[in-house]
């Protein structure tokens, strides 16, 4: 199963060459490398390495979300690439908002976008640093426990939202540097993910089919 979509629209950034977003075979999608492009522009953000690091991997999230998994809940692996442009404070910037990513997940798609939004009409008051660090405290805060106000507050359409696993699987985080990376960007993060609604159909495949064996031999 291949996504490729090359429309513009405010879901993830459509493709900018020769390649398909995923790619999904028996039971693992294999993402393209996303880079913090803002989906509504097609244009780079900020040069800001927090902001880059959060829209690069919210964009990675859509492609997850929309193959029917989720790189927090259901990732084998992320490659964290960064541009040798980076310099020391910005690479290690870089590593802590994905080390931050990789421990809580990201807040919900329509908060992403609200914040996105607000950074790019230049609404967004706090230095990019501080704003990115208390989105992503609000989602660690959200993972010990919400109210039922905070649950009920804003609910994202179903199908923007990761698909439920058993339990959580970050999986392996992995950074490389290379000596450039598309469009100039400081970051690009590739997931590998578990498509979680193939493998739960097979469990329930395999489920019904041991249902039927025991109720035939009995």
């Amino acid at each position: 199963r291949v996504l490729h979509v090359q429309s513009i629209s405010s879901w993830a950034p459509s493709c900018i060459g020769p390649y398909s977003q995923a790619n999904t075979f028996r039971g693992i999608t294999h993402i393209a490398g996303a880079i913090p492009l803002y989906p509504d522009t097609m244009a780079v953000l900020s040069p800001e390495p927090h902001l880059q690091t959060l829209l690069a991997a919210a964009n990675a999230q859509a492609v997850a979300i929309a193959t029917g998994s989720c790189i927090h809940n259901a990732c084998l692996s992320s490659i964290v690439y960064l541009s040798s442009a980076a310099d020391v404070d910005a690479k290690e910037a870089i590593k802590r908002v994905m080390c931050d990513i990789h421990k809580a997940g990201l807040p919900p798609a329509h908060k992403l976008h609200d914040f996105f939004g607000k950074v790019a009409s230049g609404r967004v008051s706090h230095p990019p640093a501080d704003a990115v660090a208390a989105l992503l405290g609000q989602q660690r805060a959200g993972c010990e426990g919400e109210s039922e106000e905070e649950e009920e507050e804003g609910q994202p359409d179903p199908y923007l939202c990761p698909p439920q696993t058993p339990e959580v699987m970050p999986g392996h985080l992995v950074f490389v540097e290379v000596p450039a990376l598309p469009r100039s960007c400081l970051v690009e993060v590739q997931p590998t993910v578990l498509d979680v609604r193939w493998l739960q159909a097979k469990v329930d495949s395999r489920l019904q089919s041991s249902s039927s064996s025991s109720s035939s031999s009995s």
